[in-house]
């Protein structure tokens, strides 16, 4: 049958006044080699129980289309077009001998109708949680994926062995011989190298995949014909980071979204809710290619999740900066309180013009945030609130909602501003680039310490602590989950890593070609310093 030939697939619309949990199932026919792709999309309820797999994976920006058959249950045959990576993940997926029952968002919800792509976001983390597994779909395979996947199994055998032996050291102070005896590749294996870049792959910065990996059951990382469990592959990840292999911090970005994605994982299975404002600031630096998902991708796993809790409910007639506008007057209305107007703004000469000063462009990825950790779980709360418990305000907004009137008192005058310290584009940036931006960053931490004469040797009136002790606890809040003297320590060891640094740095023309393990240990000259992890930034 000649796909051209065939009548475009036309949605019939979900019946769901009788089950709310209605969704479409896609029936993957048996094929292989190059035979046509052959589907049936499946009305079903999420409470029928029925088993089948869904599919994580990224639409790509490259705008070919393939066409795929959809079966009528007539028997008639229709066309529908699918981007071209959904498209390889269908011939990749497919069994020879059986059906394969998925969910995939392009096929199972009908995106040109808005009012059912709404309701059926609502339903996203039920259709996650309720897949025997979930399959992240990288893309197929190019001529470095093998050396990757064969590298990560490397990567978790070797931390098993290391675990077992209680050795602390580093990648660079093995040796050749340690490397060898935990079977970890040499220094320029090119291996390092394509590791570094899966983690480019376009998945990894999707918002979307904050709720797909948070809440399923059981995961599969795969890339054309290779597969690794996301549990080995978070292994990998963390042990690759812990022990610094050639190129781990290539791209820090990268592996900061990996760490994101483990850390929400681990706030599910810990019952570990946060509001729908932390975690989209949280996740603010990855992307959506409709701006509305910014919010919507995160209701399901916020704390506001129950329909009656809802702070705004998915609209997909509604643009963006409506939805931004519509998400600030909600949490200012419900919650009393103004912590959405401390989230940092930045200009965007690219984004949403209209909106009010008192509204967040969520569109930005690359932004300015606090020094304040954001946290992941409980032990990383901050008991610290500058207005007094209990204090609610009342906003008030004019007709067409563009202004924002609020009571308030004046406590203080502001005498001098310093630079605002700002992460810029640390995607695009090489481990190289990045450790070249630690003396501007410096400057900056320079020029506050200076307009509050940090190093002056001063009391602070308030406490009779020294100025500097008073100056970094206000950039963290003044706390940290091991308890005050554990973060003095680390910060005073990171200040004197960075110090050394910024006074090694003129002189170091070899920065330019050394590779980073070479140099870490001139910097940082003990094991205490090494493995300080200060997370006031």
């Amino acid at each position: 049958m000649s796909k051209n030939m065939l009548e475009p697939y036309r949605y019939k619309p979900l019946s769901a006044v009788i089950k709310p949990d209605k969704i479409r199932l896609l029936e993957l026919l048996p094929g292989s080699g190059d035979e046509q792709i052959v589907c049936a999309l499946i009305e079903t309820a999420l409470s029928d129980n029925i088993a089948y797999e869904a599919l994580s994976y990224c639409w790509g920006k490259d705008k070919a289309q393939e066409p795929v058959i959809i079966r009528h249950p007539t028997g008639t045959h229709f066309s529908l077009s699918v981007g071209a990576n959904l498209f390889a993940a269908l011939h990749q997926f497919r069994d020879p001998k059986w059906s394969t029952y998925l969910w995939v968002d392009a096929l199972c919800i009908n995106q040109s109708d808005e009012g059912e792509r709404s309701n059926q976001v609502l339903l996203m983390r039920q259709i996650y949680e309720g897949a025997k597994k979930t399959r992240i779909w990288l893309g197929p395979e190019d001529e470095n994926t093998g050396k990757t996947f064969s590298l990560m199994r490397k990567l978790v055998s070797a931390k098993s062995a290391q675990d077992a032996k209680k050795d602390t050291r580093f990648y660079y102070e093995m040796g050749v011989n340690g490397q060898s005896e935990y079977g970890l590749p040499y220094p320029l294996d090119p291996s390092f190298k394509a590791f570094s870049a899966l983690l480019e792959r376009e998945w990894f910065s999707r918002v979307w995949i904050i709720q797909e990996v948070a809440v399923s059951k059981r995961i599969t990382l795969e890339c054309g014909d290779w597969s690794i469990s996301w549990d080995d592959f978070a292994s990998s990840i963390h042990y690759a980071t812990t022990i610094i292999i050639p190129g781990t911090w290539s791209n820090t970005t990268n592996y900061q979204r990996v760490f994101q994605l483990v850390a929400a994982r681990a706030s599910v299975s810990m019952k570990y809710e946060q509001s729908l404002l932390s975690l989209v600031s949280l996740y603010r630096n990855f992307n959506a290619t409709d701006m509305r998902d910014k919010i919507y991708s995160l209701l399901g796993v916020a704390q506001e999740s129950g329909t009656d809790a809802l702070l705004i409910r998915p609209d997909y007639t509604t643009e963006a900066s409506e939805v931004y506008r519509n998400f600030t007057i909600s949490i200012l209305q419900q919650s009393k309180v103004l912590d959405i107007l401390s989230v940092p703004r930045v200009s965007n000469p690219s984004g949403f013009h209209q909106l009010p000063s008192w509204v967040a462009d969520w569109s930005v990825s690359n932004f300015t945030h606090s020094f304040r950790f954001m946290m992941h779980s409980k032990q990383y709360e901050f008991d610290f609130e500058a207005s007094p418990r209990g204090c609610k305000s009342k906003p008030k907004f004019c007709e067409d909602k563009s202004v924002l009137v609020l009571e308030g008192h004046i406590v203080d005058e502001i005498e001098e501003a310093g630079e605002v310290h700002s992460h810029q584009a640390e995607g695009e940036l090489t481990f190289l680039q990045r450790i070249g931006q630690i003396p501007r960053e410096q400057g900056v931490l320079n020029g506050w310490e200076k307009i509050c004469k940090a190093r002056s040797g001063g009391k602070y009136p308030r406490t009779g602590e020294d100025i500097l002790t008073a100056f970094w606890q206000t950039l963290t809040a003044g706390q940290k989950p091991q308890g005050f003297h554990a973060a003095n320590e680390e910060y005073e060891a990171w200040d004197r890593c960075v110090r050394r640094y910024c006074r090694l740095v003129p002189t170091a023309k070899w920065l330019k070609w050394t590779h980073s393990f070479l140099f870490l240990p001139v910097i940082m000259n003990d094991k205490d310093e090494e493995r300080s992890n200060w997370t006031g930034a």
